[in-house]
């Protein structure tokens, strides 16, 4: 088994992969890949059918990801590397500086703050045309377990520093597929970005908004249900969260 060290093994975790010569059986491995994400997604009014898609090269880099939701629309990220660093994310060229990771396009900028190969922070930028200038409009900070494995808090910062949202996560104790390769693009700032930043998988969110009354009420609940296989990573998800109920079965290569 070979270990690869990537431009975001500094932010997340070790990628470890295994050569085509090289794969012990399914049962046997200890890092299993996502290939694929089916979910159904529905409310009262409202069904979606939609389909994540994980391509590798052959040293098991992410090197491409689809979406597909229903009829409604799709998209595909690309993922470029040089000399086992992540370079490219789609339009986003990709600098580091210490513990500071920058994505850069014509129309945003993203910055990553890491400690203990974890990011802690991001702030993400908008291009304004007027001033030729990026233009702060949220930071992010992540708060972890005494064991720097699970993100249990996060906080959400407008432009002018208020906080507007902050979350409480739970997880289970078993493997979390996501921390198996590096997607930063989708470490927004929503709930299921939190996902890519923790060992295990989440099993509730509290979410608190920022209410009209300049005071946060009573928050939204997320529960998160697994069955797992031999390998303790997840099978199946059953998600309810505001009204909202996803079903999602986790295919493995």
């Amino acid at each position: 088994m070979k270990k690869h060290y990537s431009l975001f093994a500094l932010t997340f975790l070790l990628i470890i992969s295994c050569s085509k010569s090289d794969n012990p059986s399914l049962e046997n491995r200890q890092e299993l890949f996502l290939s694929k994400i089916e979910s159904v997604v529905k409310n009262n009014t409202l069904e979606i059918t939609d389909t994540f898609n994980f391509v590798y090269d052959e040293d098991n880099y992410l090197i491409r990801y689809d979406y597909q939701a229903s009829n409604m629309f799709n998209y595909s990220k690309t993922l470029t590397y040089s000399n086992g660093q992540l370079a490219t994310l789609d339009d986003f060229t990709i600098s580091i500086d210490n513990d500071l990771i920058t994505l850069t396009s014509d129309n945003s900028k993203q910055e990553y703050y890491v400690e203990n190969n974890k990011i802690i922070q991001y702030k993400w930028y908008h291009f304004e045309q007027s001033s030729s200038s990026y233009f702060l409009y949220v930071t992010t900070n992540l708060t972890f377990d005494n064991n720097f494995q699970n993100v249990i808090k996060t906080e959400h910062f407008n432009s002018k520093g208020e906080l507007i949202q902050y979350s409480n996560f739970e997880y289970d104790d078993k493997n979390n597929p996501f921390s198996n390769f590096i997607n930063i693009f989708n470490l927004s700032v929503n709930i299921i970005g939190t996902a890519f930043n923790s060992k295990n998988n989440i099993t509730r969110v509290e979410v608190f908004e920022l209410s009209g009354f300049g005071g946060f009420g009573i928050p939204s609940i997320g529960t998160y249900s697994y069955t797992y296989n031999n390998s303790n990573y997840p099978k199946s998800l059953d998600y309810n969260f505001n009204g909202f109920n996803a079903k999602s079965n986790y295919i493995y290569k």
